[in-house]
């Protein structure tokens, strides 16, 4: 009578659970992908709207640009949305040889070469996201230049034509700001998960978005209370083309640091887009933290966890606190 051993069905089993488990993992990734790309779709088209009807004969300048702001957060959820449904994908076929492999004396799997979604996911850490990244930081780059130029020219009172709906512009621009706020940091909570790191750099798309939107309200209002005496929103026509422009610089610098920075193998590679500064403001109760994890990155080691940072550390918090 042919015996059937536990122990031959306990690895496919177990391969089989944790199959779901990553599948599952990877999935959700794409799901919030595909919702990040949602939302920052329709703080566009809100934006994209408001302009349009905020001044009579005109586009509002400052809403327009923020409007063109918010395109450029498509790109990140776009290559997030591709890359996490790869790694997906590269899990299973994972799984799959080593369950294969505990089965068989020899497997077609065993060999890297045939491993084909996996290939495919290396390609997409190797072009992919540094071909969004540039683009991303050439589109801010352009288009925040653009419309710091045509800015400037509006800051003069006779040429600035100021909203004629500030109202619908406090109130959209505290909505979209909230709105885009919280949704960045639920993201930037779940890139806390290593398997999740990657969807930092959509959560800062949102957040930059929301910044600019809540401060064009805040801009508003000022102008509102004070008879528009003060002009902030007129200022606002040249600070978020800056702003466009600080951006577009910072990916630049992310990219030419990832190149020599040092990298562990297996290191799941951060994308150039995944911005330091938004990071702070999807998530600022984790100011040290980001500050730690930067250079941590950058360097290859741990910084956070070594005796000077900690110190130093404590000791703005202390100043902080005093302040």
């Amino acid at each position: 009578m042919l015996r059937i051993l536990p122990e031959a069905i306990i690895p496919e089993d177990r391969g089989q659970q944790v199959m779901k488990s990553d599948e599952l993992t990877y999935l959700r990734a794409v799901r919030v992908g595909f919702m990040g790309f949602a939302i920052q779709l329709v703080l566009a088209l809100v934006l994209l709207i408001y302009s349009l009807f905020a001044i009579k004969g005109a586009i509002d300048y400052a809403s327009f640009t923020i409007f063109l702001l918010a395109l450029s957060g498509l790109l990140p959820w776009l290559g997030l949305i591709i890359v996490y449904h790869q790694q997906k994908l590269a899990a299973i076929e994972a799984l799959e040889a080593e369950r294969f492999a505990a089965t068989a004396a020899t497997s077609v799997f065993e060999d890297e070469d045939l491993r084909v979604a996996q290939k495919r996911l290396n390609t997409m850490y190797k072009f992919l996201f540094p071909t969004i990244s540039l683009l991303m930081a050439a589109y801010l780059i352009g288009v925040g230049f653009w419309r710091w130029q045509g800015g400037r020219i509006l800051l003069d009172i006779d040429n600035y034509h100021p909203t004629q709906q500030s109202g619908w512009g406090i109130a959209l621009g505290a909505i979209l700001g909230l709105a885009g706020y919280i949704f960045a940091s639920f993201v930037a909570g779940m890139s806390n998960q290593k398997a999740w790191k990657n969807l930092r750099g959509g959560a800062g798309a949102i957040a930059g978005t929301a910044l600019a939107a809540f401060a064009l309200a805040v801009a508003l209002g000022i102008d509102r209370l004070g008879n528009n005496d003060f002009g902030a929103a007129r200022y606002m026509q040249v600070i978020i083309p800056v702003y466009m422009i600080i951006l577009g610089v910072e990916i630049i610098l992310n990219f030419l640091l990832n190149i020599y920075r040092p990298r562990t193998r297996g290191e799941v590679p951060r994308p150039a887009f995944d911005s330091q500064i938004l990071a702070l403001v999807a998530q600022p109760q984790s100011v040290a933290k980001s500050v730690g994890s930067a250079l941590s990155y950058q360097f290859g080691f741990e910084v956070g966890e070594t005796w000077f940072y900690q110190l130093l550390a404590k000791a703005v918090t202390s100043l902080v606190l005093l302040a």
